[in-house]
């Protein structure tokens, strides 16, 4: 999980993008300050979309945490309130850990 500081959603969608392609069983998320909310950027490689589609997770995650996001496939976004990025890291962890044992 990597935090960037400020807005710009085309540098973490890029930095995902280099992430994913070259890392095929990677999940990866970017947090972007955004306000008061912090938007969240999320990709998955072409191995690890195989065991979660991230719009569901996106959608899910986003409701633990008050917020709202979705996506499809590979690439999801869920804004949250900034309070909540505490437990981002481990709402996320918990929510894939869910997904991946439903595939197996």
């Amino acid at each position: 999980m990597l935090h960037l500081p400020e807005p710009d959603r085309r540098a973490a969608q890029e930095v995902l993008r280099k992430l994913t392609g070259s890392n095929p069983d990677l999940i990866a998320a970017v947090i972007v300050e955004a306000g008061g909310d912090v938007q969240v950027e999320m990709a998955a490689g072409e191995e690890a979309v195989k065991l979660v589609d991230l719009g569901p997770l996106a959608r899910r995650l986003a409701e633990r945490l008050g917020g709202r996001g979705g996506g499809r496939g590979s690439r999801a976004s869920l804004r949250v309130p900034a309070g909540s990025v505490s437990r981002l890291e481990d709402e996320l962890a918990s929510l894939l850990e869910e997904s991946t044992s439903q595939q197996g």
